[in-house]
């Protein structure tokens, strides 16, 4: 039995809506399954969704402020008038900015700068020391991108100070909107702008939109980035500034892009979604999380390739760092909930420590969430200040935020929505915060799921993956929040290969079966799989779906994400040593189990230690547990001892190594012309001394511990009498047949039962478990 890894949910289709949609659209069923899940309940609504990439962008000035902030941009161009772009430190922020930077420029604006605050120094957003700063410099005019909505205090201290502002931001509205000159933000402007959900940069690129009377393929490109980074969902305007933006990267002559598509090691014709996502903006965000986000604007206004490259090379450095930094951080981490903080504990995960980069604590945290399944918050304490600056990552089901927003009185700063928060606190609360979050969630243990749940959009054959229909899902990207890729289940597949492949033999590379055909399956990372199946293994298989291109051929291929068999499963180890390797890939829960005292001689010290002898029936019902591995490392003596312990129906794997304990030892029972041979060899040399028996084999070439089988055999039929050691004939015995003997019956059927499991195929192991079983 192999266990999921997280809880599978199916989702349901309306057969008729599905039916309709692949009929009106001509695609397969399996993508029309894949457009209900995404909420479509008509044919028109598919094909918008479907079409969404070709749409016009909207009228700028449906932002209600939009004509005022054009008017007064005209005016400080005109005038000759200071401008400043106050934006933000991730990948959106850092896109936003640089579309405002270049659309300015284009206009005509000759006094244009930027400014983004400090992560480590000053935090997010506007602040009325950077404003002091930025009026002593002469700034008339600031213009925020992805962020401003909140900054109440900065923006009225701006106009104290004569500077007019300009609020571009996507986040959540307050009660009180700061006093600008105009705000360009779709939910401040309600009904009038149809579509509320863009990225910081998308806002941006509407301003832009409305300074130039357009968009631009190269402002697109740039704002696909922060959309994608931002995580917002990608349906309608986002969709658009998405897929065409994608194409335009592709295709990109600004050296920022091509850097940092060359250093990154990505040919440009190859972006998409992920690449963006898990290539590109990475390494823009890593400036601001490790140091100052100014390069990453700087990179993405460079004219020439001379410019970007060097500092293209200084991103890819940052996020290698990042990378190396997260890394530690979280195997720290997961230390301490391991060792000091347990889950049983403390259900809601608060870790910290002194010299823990803030930068990168919200990507410790959902690794942290991604391993445990528990809600995590991670902080770094600035021991100086004596502060904790963190980050928090929740689970369904977990709303961070209102859960946070009870301990007020122990935090100095906090935000977010339901699965993210960022906060400050004093570095002593944080033993206090972790208690307050633990009380407060005892009460809802129960029903709180901790297990990650998968949402499956499709359970399919194999024969529904063809070139064609994936074509046809390729339709539906690009993937992201709220159109994330669909997952599909193969049911009862079978395991036809499993091989380890990469550099360090950690990812999974198979194929899979079921009664409609076969498909290639990839699992990055996922190497450890192929110890986890076994041949012929009935199994489920999650994933999404891809087309491989190799030597010209282009196949179907499923990417591995979680697998489960629900079977129990049968490991054929009969070939393989007894050694520490091998014992080692058999998994906790576990146990070892062997038969013959004499065994214990053939295993590694290591394994000794750990392995369990079982004699008797009762030992055989007693030693299993719920969900255990059995490892079994020879034969018993008695079938009944194997009956009782494959009937506990407890346990999950079989693991058959199978060996003898003495492979001289005889391994038929002997022939009755041997039982003849050795009793007239009795009668003409009595008395015999038993220490002679295995000397007496040897000489006739029988195999070890033939005689003394035999001799013992005739001891029970009273055939002979051993005394001392020596043994003679009692000739006044009663006559009687071989299987009298209760220990010829039981090695009779030993014999056939090492026999049967010896040379047994698979298949035939599989049959007698499943009949014991």
């Amino acid at each position: 039995m192999l266990t999921a890894k997280t809880k599978w949910h199916i989702e349901e289709h309306d057969e008729a809506v599905v039916t309709a949609i692949s009929t009106e659209l001509g695609i397969s069923k399996m993508v029309a399954k894949l457009l209900t899940n995404r909420g479509f309940s008509s044919v028109l609504q598919a094909k918008q969704f479907l079409d969404a990439g070709t749409m016009p962008f909207y009228d700028p000035f449906l932002f209600q402020d939009m004509e005022k902030a054009v008017e007064r941009i005209e005016e400080a161009i005109a005038t000759g008038e200071k401008i400043v772009i106050f934006g933000d430190y991730d990948a959106d922020g850092v896109t936003g900015t640089t579309i405002l930077m270049r659309a300015l420029t284009e206009i005509g604006a000759e006094d244009v700068s930027y400014y983004i605050p400090n992560r480590f120094t000053e935090g997010y957003g506007p602040n009325v020391a950077a404003i002091e700063k930025l009026h002593k410099e002469g700034a008339g005019l600031i213009i925020t991108v992805d962020t401003g909505i909140s900054a109440l205090e900065p923006v009225q201290r701006g106009n104290e100070l004569g500077i007019d502002w300009i609020i571009t931001d996507h986040h959540q509205i307050g009660v009180e909107l700061p006093a600008a000159h105009a705000i360009i933000h779709p939910k401040v402007s309600g009904d009038h702008y149809p579509y509320p959900e863009l990225a910081g940069a998308g806002v941006a690129l509407k301003l832009a939109h409305a300074l130039l009377d357009g968009v631009t393929e190269e402002l697109v490109s740039i704002a696909a980035i922060g959309t994608i980074a931002d995580l917002v969902e990608l349906h309608d305007e986002n969709r658009l500034i998405a897929t065409q933006g994608i194409q335009a990267l592709k295709t990109s002559k600004l050296p920022g892009i091509r850097a940092l598509a060359q250093v990154a090691g990505i040919a440009p014709d190859t972006i998409n979604e992920e690449t963006i996502g898990f290539t590109l903006a990475p390494r823009i965000n890593a400036a601001g999380r490790l140091s100052s986000a100014d390069i990453a604007v700087d990179l993405l206004l460079a004219d020439t390739m001379d410019t970007a490259l060097p500092i293209a090379t200084k991103l890819d450095q940052y996020n290698a760092e990042r990378q190396k930094l997260v890394q530690q951080m979280t195997e720290e981490a997961i230390e301490m909930v391991e060792n000091q903080f347990t889950l049983e504990q403390f259900p809601i995960i608060v870790v910290a420590k002194a010299g823990w980069n803030p930068g990168v604590v919200g990507i410790v945290a959902s690794r942290l969430v991604d391993r445990y399944g528990h809600p995590a918050l991670v902080f770094g304490i600035d021991e100086t200040k004596g502060e904790a600056k963190g980050s928090g990552r929740s689970i369904e089901g977990y709303d961070l935020y209102q859960r946070l927003s009870k301990q007020t009185a122990l935090t100095s700063k906090f935000g977010g929505h339901p699965m993210a928060a960022g906060l400050s606190l004093p570095a002593a609360n944080l033993g206090p915060l972790r208690q307050q979050l633990k009380v407060d969630v005892l009460p809802d243990l129960a029903t709180l799921s901790f297990v990650k749940q998968t949402t499956i959009d499709a359970v399919i054959k194999v024969e529904e993956t063809t070139v064609d229909t994936l074509h046809q899902l390729e339709q539906m990207a690009p993937f992201g929040s709220g159109n994330r890729k669909p997952i599909i289940m193969i049911e009862e597949a079978k395991i036809a290969s499993a091989r380890r492949i990469g550099s360090e033999f950690n990812h999974f590379k198979g194929q899979v079966t079921d009664d409609t055909g076969s498909l290639d399956v990839i699992g990055f990372g996922q190497g450890h799989v192929v110890e986890q199946v076994a041949a012929n293994d009935s199994v489920a298989l999650l994933g999404t779906l891809s087309l491989n291109t190799w030597n010209n051929i282009t196949k179907p291929q499923l990417m591995l994400q979680d697998i489960a068999c629900r079977d129990v499963q049968l490991f054929d180890w009969r070939s393989s040593p007894l050694t520490a390797a091998n014992f080692a890939m058999v998994p906790a829960p576990r146990k070892l189990i062997y038969f013959n005292v004499e065994t214990l001689n053939l295993l590694p010290q290591v394994v000794a230690n750990e392995a369990v002898h079982i004699a008797t029936v009762i030992d055989a019902e007693q030693i299993v547990a719920a969900g255990d591995h059995l490892c079994l490392i020879d034969f018993p003596q008695d079938v009944a001892v194997l009956d009782a312990l494959i009937q506990s129906r407890v346990y999950s794997r079989l693991y058959l190594f199978l060996k003898k304990s003495d492979p001289a030892y005889f391994a038929n029972v002997p022939s009755r012309e041997q039982f003849k041979w050795v009793y007239g060899f009795l009668i003409q040399n009595i008395p015999f001394d038993i220490r002679h028996a295995e000397q007496l084999s040897q000489r006739n070439k029988w195999a070890k511990g033939t005689i003394n089988f035999i001799l013992e055999v005739f001891f029970e039929l009273s055939f002979v009498t051993i005394d001392s050691g020596t043994v003679t004939v009692n000739k006044t015995s009663e006559k009687k047949d071989l299987t009298e003997s209760v220990l010829y019956k039981q090695k009779t059927a030993q014999i056939a039962l090492e026999s049967e499991l010896l040379f047994a195929s698979k298949r035939d192991f599989l049959r007698y478990f499943s009949q014991v079983h």
